[in-house]
């Protein structure tokens, strides 16, 4: 007749000592989500004591059942200890895999089955129109607003824009920050582009979201012209006599003028003219 010790001992010293088996302390079964293209899923953590209270199982060893995307590692060969389970599915294709991970010592096993689900990665990030075009005369209203629709192919996903600090003076954006599919943004010139020269100006605005090859960058351009000449006439009649018979009547002039108005860049103005009628 025997007494048990304190601590549990291998099975092939069973007639010797009390063994102790493992228990899980809180669940087997391990799920992972990954979307392709996203972030690697978070491990998972079990907790594995001995069976016995007070005493301690040792000799503790793990393995899978063999599949690459799945890991497992324990922090310590004797209880308590900690069960790690990790999944790497990069390379997999869309769909459902199955593994299983068995912790065990001489006189016990526990089994966790492993549960991956790999997604395909959402459609690129859109954006309609793909550019925007403003034309704009100096001195007169704004030209119209027009709109950006970004990600109506990804709903419900998060987007981001870049900073609106690097932006032009001459544009608003009527979001920017933060957002979720679809977003739809009012762009629209300030009314201050009359103080820019004539000439074309060009920025854009990018677009991305969570996934690292979803991003798009819409061109933004204003084109700012000079207004056109207001045009007068020194008469707006003429008079010509004709007698049957007699020689066509002298050839007169209608002078042309462009009335004056703040011209920013003289080169681009009208200068007097005139023209015969005949």
């Amino acid at each position: 007749m025997f007494t048990s010790t304190t601590k549990c001992l291998p099975l092939s010293l069973l007639f010797l000592a009390v063994s102790c088996s493992l228990l899980a302390d809180a669940g087997d079964d391990a799920y992972f989500n990954y979307q392709i293209s996203s972030a690697l899923p978070s491990p998972q953590y079990f907790a594995i004591i001995s069976q016995t209270p007070g005493q301690q199982a040792s000799n503790i060893t793990v393995h899978t059942s063999g599949q690459s995307w799945v890991q497992a590692s324990l922090s310590s060969t004797t209880t308590p200890t900690t069960l790690t389970i990790s999944v790497n599915p990069v390379g997999l294709p869309a769909g459902s895999y199955f593994a299983t991970v068995e912790v065990t010592n001489p006189t016990s096993a526990l089994q966790y089955h492993v549960s991956l689900t790999v997604t395909a990665p959402p459609p690129p990030l859109a954006v309609s129109p793909s550019n925007l075009t403003f034309n704009a005369v100096q001195g007169s209203a704004p030209p119209a607003s027009q709109t950006l629709q970004v990600g109506a192919s990804i709903p419900g996903t998060a987007i981001f824009s870049s900073s609106t600090s690097n932006l032009p003076n001459w544009l608003n954006m009527s979001w920017f920050g933060v957002g979720t599919a679809p977003v739809t943004i009012q762009v629209s010139i300030n009314p201050s582009f009359s103080n820019l020269v004539p000439g074309t100006y060009s920025t854009s605005m990018r677009f991305y979201t969570i996934f690292p090859d979803r991003d798009i960058t819409v061109p933004i351009t204003l084109v700012v012209t000079v207004p056109p000449p207001v045009l007068k006439i020194t008469t707006n009649q003429l008079q010509f006599n004709f007698l049957l018979g007699s020689t066509t009547p002298v050839p007169q002039s209608i002078q042309i003028i462009a009335a004056e108005l703040p011209c920013p860049l003289p080169s681009h103005c009208r200068f007097p003219g005139s023209r015969q009628v005949f």
